[in-house]
């Protein structure tokens, strides 16, 4: 009898920085370049997967044409075709977002392409058939104007949150752990205090522009800061 294959999701954590795209490598514990979106022709860099790294090397520079705006599109290729194609400076490779053949070798599993973008939200690029919006929802979507309706005794509002963010905890005096810690995306605590108030008010003007943890006793909740 065959059993299906469970499936097991990883998220990737990336930013870009002076037109770099960064990765988290897991095993080295340091974020690594996935991108060069600066490279020139003849220019080359290492992407590090786990402890093995690949050599990009850039044949060629070209316009990339996507309903109606013109993008940099660098022509790469890699050893043995791992990550060969071509890659658009703001959107990514085109094949496969991150080197998926380097990435499976030997483990049995299958690594999604999934590629959703947007801009001033508003998705400008979407690449095969994943539901962008779910994903979307999923890390972004979250209520602007208020806090939410669902059962969970902790919320925050509003979400995106601009210099302040509004943390309501029902049954507050209750709760194992009245202190609220907040976290990037890799697990480093910036911020972290007490609850004092079911609706409590925190200042998040020291946090640069991005995706955030909050947690309270049991419960955690993901915020973007703008």
């Amino acid at each position: 009898m065959n059993y299906p294959i469970p499936l097991r999701t990883i998220q990737e954590y990336i930013f870009e920085r002076n037109g770099r795209v960064y990765w988290w490598n897991k095993d080295l514990e340091e974020f690594t370049v996935l991108y060069d979106y600066a490279a020139e022709v003849g220019d080359e860099w290492d992407i590090k997967v786990g402890t093995e790294s690949i050599t990009m090397h850039v044949d060629a520079v070209e316009n990339y044409e996507y309903e109606g705006i013109i993008y940099r599109m660098l022509k790469v290729n890699a050893p043995e075709d791992l990550f060969s194609g071509n890659i658009v400076c703001g959107i990514g490779h085109l094949t496969s977002f991150f080197p998926e053949k380097m990435m499976n070798l030997g483990k049995g599993y299958r690594v999604e392409g999934l590629r959703c973008y947007w801009l001033e939200d508003e998705m400008f690029f979407k690449y095969g058939e994943e539901d962008c919006d779910e994903i979307y929802e999923q890390w972004h979507g979250l209520e602007e104007n208020g806090p939410s309706t669902d059962t969970r005794t902790l919320t925050v509002y509003p979400n995106p949150a601009n210099n302040v963010l509004f943390v309501q905890t029902l049954r507050a005096t209750s709760l194992p752990d009245q202190t609220y810690r907040i976290t990037n995306l890799v697990g480093q605590t910036l911020l972290q205090g007490s609850i004092n108030a079911e609706t409590q008010q925190i200042n998040i003007e020291s946090l640069p522009e991005g995706m955030y943890f909050i947690n309270v006793g049991n419960e955690t909740m993901k915020f973007v800061k703008r």
